[in-house]
This record gives C-alpha cells, structure tokens and sequence, in this order.
C-alpha cells in the first residue's frame, strides 16, 4: 500500500511538473516575443528621428515603473510604445515567477521519485521477509499436520481394535451364558425325563406282579380239590433296564403341570402361522413338531415334557410356555421365521 501511495504521489509531482514548466516555457516565449517588439519599437523610433538617449532610456530600464517614468518624459514615444514596455516588463516578470514555480516542481518530483523508491525498496524487502515466513509457517504448517494425520490414524487403529475385542469378549460372554444355560436345561430336562421314566417302569413292575398274583388267585379257586401242594413261587419279572421306545406316552395321572407362561402370545401367534400356518398340533414326520416346529431334543431341553412329551401332544398355552422358556435363554435364534414376530 506505502509503495503504491507513494509511486501515485510521484505520478501526480511529475504531472504537475511538467505542466508548470510548459507554462514557464509559454511564459519565457511571450516575454521574448514582447522584448523583440520593444527593439522593434526602438528601432522605429530611431527611425523617425528619436535621440540615443532616449533609446538608451526604452531599452535600459530596470523596472516597469523606471521605464514608464522614462517614457513619459520622451515625448517621441506614444501611448502605444509605453504599452509595449508594460507588456514587456510584464512578460519579463511572468516568465521568471513560473521558472522559479517549475523549478520548485521539478524538485517535488525529484524528492517524490526518491521517495517512490525507497518506499519501494522498503516494501520489496517487507514483501520477501513476508514470502519467506510464510514459505517456513506452511512448511511447519504441513509437518504439523503430517503428524496429526499420523497419530490420528494411530489413534483410530487402536480404538476401533480395542472395541472390537471387547465386542468380541461380550459376544463370546454371552454365547458361553447361553451355553451354560442349555446343559443347565437340558441336564435338568434329561434328569426329569429319567425321573418320569423310572416312574413309569416302577408302576409298570407293579402292575405286573399285581396281575400275576391275580391270576394265580384265581386258578387256585377254579381248580377241583385236592391235596395242597406246595404254593410255588411266583417268577418275578425283571425291571426292564432298556429305555421305552420312542412312542411318547402321555404324563402320568394326577401328576400337576407348572404355570402356565402365555407372554408375548401374539408375537407366537404370527411365528406359528409362518412355521405350521398356525396349526399347534402338526406332525408331518420331518422331526419338528406343533405350532411352533420344536424339534424333540429343543424340547426336551427346555422341560417340554412337563406338558406333553411331543410338542403337538401339547396344547396351544403349553407350547408358548415352553417356547418362552426357549426365549429366556436364546431369544428368537432358534425359530427360522423370527422375522414374523
């Protein structure tokens, strides 16, 4: 801004300048021109007869007021000759006040030229200190954020590893929770389902002695008398050790069911109809059964055989229950039409 203020100040030194010393120039031209009509005049008046010194007296003046003085006491010389001396004189003093003014311009100039330069010099020297501390900001700028963008990345790397090992951790938290919990369930499954089982071969043991002694008791009354004989010893008949063939056998008489659980009844409402087109007591004989698909071992694992020892052996309440047990443990996992829920 200084260099452009001071080189604008130095155009407009230069312009007035060179306009002041065209009219010196002017200035010094009509007073030539007024001094070579004065020696006109003065040569004419010789001519016609004026004394030497009365030119003497036009042409040696030395001021405007000396010369008019002087022609008015020559009679010679008219009121046009005295004109022209004025305008002379006049001319004289113009040309000499706009030298000296062109002059003076001429050294504005000069002092607004070196001032021009100088300021320019300055500013030259302020523009490359300005260049080269803004070469080394972007340098330092450009190294700062190489190093940002390092430890960014470092940064971001290490998080996203430090969360994805903990989401790791808490899946495998919960899977082994989940784990845990069906051989809970399933242990617990298994030991009723042997307790139900021994109950079952112990009536069935009993009943068959029961018979037996039944039997034996009448043929003694039918047969004709005769000598008691001895009373033989009826075989008892071995506990079976193998397990009950795989036709389910419902729950024994008399024994209670626990509570029923009919939570979130609609959501296996719309499940079911997606698995069995809601029908709760299919049996298609591809291993899954009732409304909502159970497969004997997920059954049995989560005491399914408390209601019915088949899924569609159970009612429509019995198999919610069982399947919110299920829920309880692995949520929606296990059912192929989750999405319906």
């Amino acid at each position: 801004m200084a260099r452009h203020s001071a080189q604008a100040q130095l155009e407009r030194a230069t312009q007035g300048a060179t306009l002041a010393r065209t009219d010196a120039d002017r200035a010094r031209t009509r007073a030539d021109d007024a001094n070579l009509l004065l020696s006109l005049l003065a040569a004419d008046a010789y001519q016609q007869g004026v004394g030497a010194t009365q030119l003497d007296a036009m042409l040696a003046s030395n001021g405007l007021q000396d010369a008019l003085d002087r022609a008015a006491g020559i009679e010679a010389v008219g009121r046009e000759r005295a004109q022209a001396y004025a305008d002379a004189e006049a001319a004289r003093l113009l040309a000499a006040t706009l030298d000296r003014a062109a002059t003076e311009a001429e050294q504005r100039r000069a002092a607004a030229a070196q001032e021009a330069k100088e300021t320019a010099a300055e500013a030259d020297e302020r523009a490359a200190s300005a260049k080269a501390g803004a070469t080394a900001l972007a340098a330092q700028q450009e190294a700062l954020t190489q190093q940002l963008a390092t430890l960014q990345q470092t940064t971001v790397t290490l998080e996203r590893a430090r969360q994805e090992g903990l989401a790791a951790a808490e899946q495998a938290r919960r899977e082994e929770e989940a784990r845990q919990a069906g051989i809970r369930a399933a242990a617990e499954a298994a030991r009723q389902e042997a307790a139900r089982l021994a109950e079952q071969q112990a009536k069935a043991a009993a009943a068959q002695r029961a018979a037996t002694t039944a039997r034996e008791a009448a043929a003694a009354k039918t047969a004709a008398p005769k000598a008691p004989a001895p009373t033989p010893t009826p075989t008892r008949t071995p506990t079976p050790t193998t397990k009950p063939t795989t036709t389910p056998s419902p729950p024994p008489p008399g024994r209670s069911k626990p509570p029923l659980n009919l939570a979130r009844a609609d959501m296996w409402d719309r499940i079911a109809q997606c698995e069995s087109s809601g029908n709760w007591h299919v049996n298609t004989g591809n291993g899954y059964y009732g409304g909502l698909q159970f497969n004997l071992p997920t059954w049995a694992s989560v005491a399914g055989q408390d209601y019915a020892p088949r899924p569609d052996l159970a009612s429509r309440e019995e198999q919610i229950t069982v399947a919110n047990r299920l829920y309880a443990i692995r949520g929606l996992q296990p059912w192929a039409c989750r999405t319906a829920a």
